[in-house]
């Protein structure tokens, strides 16, 4: 890219110290990415041995391809690749990696791996008896560089946390192993800055090294510098920046007698602050200073230079700070990045212009400097140079001087950007990095108000500071009077002078930079109001010598409606119309020189500049061009000649509209701020709330209106909204007059606050405020806001920090001396929001509100009083089982009476949340009941559980709800407390219905945080003498809502909670089965059939029309065509038979039963009491959900029948599926025929 050169003619400024000289200078802006000689890259064995690869030279770009080890070895370590830094905590490079070569020489050191990392070093023997140190009480390790018994005199430990401390270790004795016993010192040695790193506990900083010494060196005769902490010190390539007030140490450690000198000067060797051990201390670096440090070992003359410490040395150039600024439309940021920045995400369609300037901060340079580049690198790809720099001031030639460059950048893309700005400034030949070299100077609210005082200044007209210097805090378009007031020359500006002449009055924002440098500075959008040029004069004539103006309303209309290059400001309220956090008054004036101000005559409504020739001298072209009257029409031309816009100025006179026009075209001779500054605040904040389609937002619908604020009488409405849900936010920051934006008024950002506001605080776990980062731009902010919590809250916007200009003392230091009123009587009123009407003579509030009323208009705004709710219910687990065990996945149930047998049911476990829109889980959704009935913010909700429909219309359905506590029990007081959601039922004849019950709002407890526990239990009631066919019903979905509290969300004002529907499917079909346990008649041969064995079958009622046969687990019947075996019966989950005994006799005894089988068994043995044959009936004791008697409702067992038969006396075949003696069967058969 090009360099770009630029001359400007340059103006004096006009305070009393500088002369008036022009100075020609250029700027150079390139971007250049070669500007740099070759440089080489080194490769360093560190320690190893062998030969190193050669060095090799390379350019700027170049692409490096980096070497093996080249056969390097290290006793007790592997080669490891390439660093950067010399004891590895660089970037570390592999052979035949490649990296793009700088701009600087690079060294690479060889990074050495110890190979025995599972054994402990051998101790070491250090000169002197010094005990070696060694970090890390698992792994013990010595740390440092160089051969192993070269370890003992220095190491440097930086892996550590802020706060921490690190534990220092040595070996007990000489002989050591892996498991030796690691002693430690008597002290911990804290992380510590600016230390003589041998003593502890310390505490240290972000970004802090600890460095440790051992004050033993070996006898090679090798030193170690090391430079200790400094604070607010920064490295960068070697370098060092040295800030006011900051120490450097450095220290060298020697014992023998061919010590290492440390010069500090390049023309003079001397040791400053040599102490007896080789250290010294250098303590006299100043700002601007530079400082090398030399060697001259083995006593030779010559000096070795080493280091690069700090940079820019004495009488190299004036010692100079930078500051910038950059924006992109109305958005400006003001950064304090060091080294400067780009940072945020922008808009590609429009490029982003910054702003440098160079501020000489010297005391004692007052030497023209001829020549100064601005050297800037191309950026990255996300940045693109868009255009030249432009040049505004003079070459800094003397203290507090300046001069501007400004260039753009156009933005690549929309995603984050977060780019460094490398710039070099050169001045006669040395050069220096902004950020590094060349401080930053601060700026704005960073940097105190002083400015340069001079022949006018603007005074407040409030009789609260009559006779001070304070400006007052004004309000964007209400019109406030004010004074200009003169002042004599040779009297530091502080006597009244009376002066007739013409002033251009303007307001300025000073919020990004210096107001010395903000006064001069002619860049586009540092005006905020047009220059507004009045007559300075009293009489009929106006050019009757004063020493004060009083500015009201109808002399600056008059003026701003005869301003032909009227742009900003139209009328007297446009004056104060942007806002700003940190303005002032400029005020410009015209002179021939110092003492000789612009004169003028009126006659007959024309005006003659009476020194007009000495105030245009030779100058044909105006500075910029102005629109000015044709003739003494009121038609206007544009035009960049003097002589056009000033016409007949020095001989008949000219019109006021005119004068003005002249005057604009000549004006930028001197320039003067007022002597404080003050702050431009917005009316009040009008807040109004939209409901908004989630996906969509265009789609929006009004939540608030004007009737609610902004208007007379507005009055706020009590809201309900959800939450975790977006809504349009839409805060207007208006000005005195209407709800019309404050243009000016941009935050980054500030907090708007959703103040908990709650009835009580008992039961809710979260009584926290709630904020939203708030973006004003211009006045404005369109945002989504929203609140992760239910409960009650206050939402409103206050700003406290606008103003602080007026009202925080660390920004008003200059308010000092008998010109300013003392603080704390501010220049705006503190705590309060008030805006008075105009013409009053008190002070407006210095905070800015969205609850407020305006005193002028009487329009109110209000706070906004809102509840959250929970958008929904995400059912989090929803768990369906059955029986005894609570089996999972098992398809069936026995109908049982769940009064009785609630354990053998369908059982759904549910866990419930109460969740914002957003899936945020509301910890307030709690409805435990305080001594005085308070609950959070839970209300009972209504409860349901899908199902298909019963077929018979002989059953009833019944259900039970219980709530859980954490560990998964039932909460039983809650079940006494609610019976009747413990005793639900569909009525038999109901086919339809299904599961619906109101769960009380305590069931949600404030441990839960937001979330229910249930359990349902359902079944059908079961008659014991009046079998069913199966049900088979289809549990579909789980359903909650909460009908009680509406609330604005989906674009409807009538919204309530509502289940989730993508989690509350249960899905799952469950077989109701009619059971019983069964045994058919058993009869038994004695002895021939023993044991005598009798099974006993669970079984399923399935019968005629509605039966489905396809539900049933078996199609085997034992001895009835309606009851079908239950293959799939578990004794441990649907019940089982307990015991079997003979009814009302004992002579039939029973033996083994075996409970846990399907079928189950029992071996039975008669006494033989009354004989053969025998029937008796046997009692089954079973679950009474598996009883079943037909003629006795009220049965407790159910029944079987047995018989005995002697061997010989029966033939057939035995209920036992045995058969008899067939002999005797054949008598039987005879003895039928006979």
């Amino acid at each position: 890219m090009d360099n770009h050169t630029h001359f400007h003619r340059i103006t004096k400024s006009s305070h009393s110290f500088i002369t008036n000289v022009f100075f020609l200078f250029s700027l150079l802006l390139a971007l250049s990415s070669n500007s740099y000689a070759a440089q080489s890259l080194i490769y360093d064995a560190n320690g190893g041995t062998g030969t190193v690869p050669p060095t090799v030279t390379y350019n700027n770009g170049n692409t490096v391809t980096v070497y093996d080890d080249n056969g390097l070895t290290k006793t007790g370590y592997e080669f490891g690749g390439w660093n950067t830094t010399a004891n590895g905590s660089g970037i570390t490079y592999q052979p035949g990696d490649t990296f793009t070569f700088g701009t600087t020489e690079i060294t690479l050191y060889a990074k050495w791996d110890s190979n025995t990392s599972t054994t402990p070093p051998t101790p070491v023997t250090c000169a002197n008896g010094a005990t070696p140190i060694y970090i890390d009480e698992t792994n013990p390790t010595i740390i440092g560089e160089g051969p192993l018994d070269d370890r003992c005199y220095a190491f440097q430990y930086t892996n550590h946390d802020v706060g921490g401390s690190v534990q220092i270790y040595y070996w007990s004795d000489s002989a050591i192993d892996i498991n030796q016993t690691i002693d430690t010192f008597s002290e911990s040695f804290a992380l510590s800055a600016n230390t003589d790193t041998t003593k502890g506990p310390y505490t240290m900083d972000a970004g802090d090294s600890l460095v440790l010494e051992v004050e033993s060196i070996n006898n090679n005769k090798e030193y170690s510098i090391i430079i200790d902490y400094v604070p607010n010190i920064e490295t960068v390539n070697d370098s060092y920046i040295v800030e006011v007030g900051d120490t450097l140490h450095a220290n060298v450690l020697s014992n023998d007698n061919n010590s290492t000198n440390i010069y500090i000067d390049t023309t003079n060797s001397n040791l400053p602050g040599i102490q007896a051990d080789g250290s010294f201390t250098y303590n006299a670096i100043s700002v601007g200073e530079h400082l090398y440090y030399y060697t001259a070992t083995n006593g030779t003359d010559s000096l070795e230079e080493n280091v690069l410490i700090t940079v820019l040395s004495d009488n190299a150039w004036p010692s100079t700070c930078y500051g910038y600024y950059y924006r992109q439309g109305d958005n400006t940021n003001l950064p304090t990045t060091n080294p400067p920045s780009i940072s945020g995400n922008f808009a590609t369609d429009e490029n982003i212009s910054v702003t440098v300037y160079i501020k000489n901060v010297a005391d004692d340079y007052n030497t023209t400097i001829p020549s100064m580049s601005l050297n800037i690198q191309d950026p990255s790809s996300d940045l693109s140079y868009s255009g030249p720099s432009t040049i505004y001031k003079s070459t800094p030639t003397e203290v507090n001087q300046y001069f501007f460059a400004q260039f753009l950048l156009t933005p690549q893309t929309t995603d984050t950007i977060d780019e460094a700005l490398d710039m070099n400034l050169t001045i006669s030949g040395t050069t220096g990095r902004l950020g590094h070299e060349i401080a930053q100077c601060g700026g704005g609210l960073d940097t105190i108000y002083a400015p340069f005082w001079g022949r006018f200044n603007v005074l407040s007209n409030l009789a609260t500071f009559q006779n001070y210097y304070n400006l007052p805090t004004q309000t964007t378009k209400r019109f406030e009077e004010f004074n200009i007031a003169s002042y004599a020359l040779g009297s530091d500006f502080t006597q009244a002078s009376e002066v007739a002449t013409m002033v251009g009055v303007e307001i300025i924002d000073t919020s990004e930079v210096d107001i010395n440098i903000a006064c001069q500075d002619e860049t586009e959008g540092r005006s905020l109001t047009d220059r507004i040029w009045i007559r300075f004069g009293g009489g009929n004539n106006y050019d009757t010598n004063i020493s004060s103006l009083l500015v009201n309303y109808d002399l600056l209309e008059e003026a701003i409606n005869e301003n032909p290059n009227k742009e900003k400001t139209l009328t007297p309220e446009d004056f104060y119309k942007v806002a700003s956090k940190n303005a002032a008054y400029r005020i410009s004036y015209y002179g021939a020189a110092d003492d000789e101000l612009l004169q003028y005559t009126e006659a007959g409504n024309k005006y003659v500049i009476n020194n007009f020739p000495e105030v245009v001298q030779d100058i044909g072209t105006c500075v910029d061009e102005v629109l000015s009257p044709v003739g003494n029409s009121d038609n206007l031309q544009p035009t960049i000649r003097v002589a056009v816009a000033c016409g007949n100025a020095g001989n008949t006179g000219i019109s006021y509209k005119h004068l003005q026009a002249c005057l604009e075209c000549l004006h930028g001779k001197s320039y003067v701020c007022s002597r404080d500054n003050f702050a431009i605040r917005p009316e009040a904040f009008m807040m109004h709330l939209k409901d908004q389609n989630q996906s969509n937002p265009a789609l929006q619908t009004d939540i608030t209106t004007l009737s609610h604020s902004g208007s007379i009488d507005a009055s706020a409405p009590e809201l309900s909204l959800a939450a975790g849900y977006n809504y349009n936010l839409e805060i207007n920051a208006t000005n005195h007059i209407d709800n019309e934006s404050s243009p000016g008024y941009t935050t980054y950002p500030a907090p708007a606050v959703f103040e908990w506001n709650p009835a009580s605080t008992v039961f809710c776990n979260d009584t926290s405020d709630h904020t939203t980062p708030v973006y004003f731009s211009n006045g404005a902010a369109d945002l989504n806001a929203s609140i992760n919590q239910v409960g009650r809250y206050t939402f409103g916007f206050n700003d406290t920090t606008w103003t602080s200009v007026d009202s925080n003392e660390s920004f008003q230091a200059h308010h000092t001396g008998d010109h300013f009123k003392a603080n704390p009587d501010f220049d705006c009123t503190l705590n309060s929001s008030i805006v008075q009407v105009q013409g009053s003579p008190s002070l407006n509030g210095c905070t800015i509100s969205s609850h407020h009323i305006n005193l002028q208009t009487d329009v109110v705004y209000n706070d906004y009083n809102m509840t959250t709710h929970p958008y929904k219910f995400t059912v989090t687990n929803n768990i369906l089982s059955v029986g005894l065990t609570d089996t999972q996945g098992k398809n069936f149930v026995y109908m049982a009476n769940i009064e009785n047998n609630e354990s053998v049911s369908v059982h759904l476990d549910t866990n419930i949340s109460a969740q914002g829109y957003n899936d945020s889980n509301l910890s307030n959704y709690t409805g435990e009941i305080n001594a005085s009935g308070f609950a959070c913010y839970a209300q009972d909700t209504l409860f349901g559980i899908g199902k298909s429909a019963t077929t018979s219309t002989l059953l009833p359905f019944r259900y039970r709800i219980h709530d859980l506590n954490a560990t998964g029990a039932i909460i039983v007081a809650f079940d006494n407390t609610y019976p009747d959601i413990n005793n639900s039922v569909i009525a038999e004849g109901n086919l339809t219905g299904t599961p619906i019950e109101t769960i009380p709002a305590e069931y949600w407890r404030k441990a839960q945080n937001g979330q229910l526990s249930l359990r349902t239990n359902l079944n059908f009631d079961r008659n014991i003498s009046r079998a069913v066919n199966p049900e088979d019903i289809n549990y579909t979905r789980f359903d909650m809502n909460n009908t009680l509290n509406l609330f604005s969300a989906d674009l409807i004002n009538n919204k309530y909670t509502d289940i989730n529907k993508d989690t509350n499917e249960i899905g799952q079909v469950i077989h109701h089965y009619y059971g019983r346990s069964h045994a058919a008649k058993q009869r038994y041969i004695v002895p021939d059939d023993s044991p005598y064995t009798a099974n006993l079958f669970y079984e399923i009622y399935c019968y005629d029309i509605g039966c489905n046969l396809s539900s049933l687990p078996s199609s085997s019947h034992t001895d009835d065509i309606r009851w079908y075996r239950n293959t799939l019966h578990n004794t441990s989950n649907e019940g089982n038979i307990t015991n079997v005994s003979e009814k009302d006799y004992t002579h039939v005894t029973t033996s083994n039963l075996n409970t846990t089988t399907n079928p189950s068994k029992v071996d039975l043995s008669y006494d033989a009491y009354f004989g053969y044959p025998y029937q008796t009936t046997m009692d089954m004791n079973t679950s009474n959900w598996l009883i079943y008697n037909p003629d006795d409702e009220n049965a407790t067992v159910n029944e079987f029948q047995a018989e005995f038969n002697k061997a010989g006396d029966w033939s057939g075949e035995h209920e036992t599926n045995s058969t008899t003696n067939v002999e005797a069967g054949k008598k039987a058969n005879r003895r039928i025929n006979w």
